[in-house]
């Protein structure tokens, strides 16, 4: 596993993770062309929200590239259930051709 920032890891809220990913989950499933890519954009958007308005951090000029693979890959392990069902109804309700 990618190296995760302790500061994450120790304040870690999954509810409200779980909340940022629900309101963003269709401006990735737009910008996406498949499962595993929406996963990563969606962690990633949600990640970022949740760094800046939790933890006060701007995670691209804070943090190196390998925590922010680390905190992404972490947060698709824990929710990869969850953003697959946020995919599926996304799919039957927004059919792409």
């Amino acid at each position: 596993m990618k190296k995760v920032p302790a500061v994450f890891l120790r304040r870690f809220d999954s509810h409200k993770f779980e909340k940022i990913m629900r309101k963003g989950a269709v401006h990735s499933y737009w910008d996406t062309t498949n499962r595993e890519q929406f996963k990563r954009e969606l962690a990633s958007s949600a990640a970022d929200v949740l760094l800046y308005t939790v933890h006060n951090i701007d995670a691209e000029a804070e943090l190196t590239k390998e925590e922010l693979d680390g905190i992404i890959d972490y947060v698709i392990e824990i929710f990869n259930p969850l953003m697959d069902l946020y995919y599926n109804n996304l799919r039957k309700e927004y059919p792409m051709s």
